[in-house]
């Protein structure tokens, strides 16, 4: 079980690096494929990057946490996606803001996979 918690968390580590490194230098791509518009003026530069910190720091912290074992490094990746779906739901509830179940459930199912092998590395 290990194994297969290891590798699924290398590829989501991969997978935001693939996400922070569109932010970085193809941003109107990585916004569409969030489904977003990419902003203006200084609404742009908040946006491209916070998105780019969001997704490189989650990945570095992953891929360092897969590379070494080290299951603290995990930690705050894990927190970032579960906080990252929490906060979703909550702008769903509260402000009108559309539902993105598949976004939800990424993060969460992420956040739990990373959780899980922070536990198997721990013992």
């Amino acid at each position: 079980m290990q194994r297969v918690l290891q590798i699924l968390s290398a590829l989501t580590g991969v997978f935001l690096a693939v996400s922070a490194f569109n932010w970085m230098f193809d941003p109107q791509a990585a916004a569409a494929g969030l489904g977003m518009d990419l902003l203006t003026g200084m609404g742009r530069n908040t946006q491209i990057g916070d998105m780019t910190a969001f997704f490189a720091t989650s990945s570095l912290f992953i891929l360092l946490g897969v590379w070494q074992k080290r299951p603290d490094f995990l930690l705050v990746p894990a927190f970032l996606l579960l906080s990252a779906a929490l906060f979703r739901l909550t702008s769903a509830q509260f402000y009108d803001a559309e539902l993105i179940v598949p976004a939800v459930v990424f993060e969460v199912v992420t956040g739990i996979i990373l959780l899980a092998y922070r536990r198997e590395i721990s013992q």
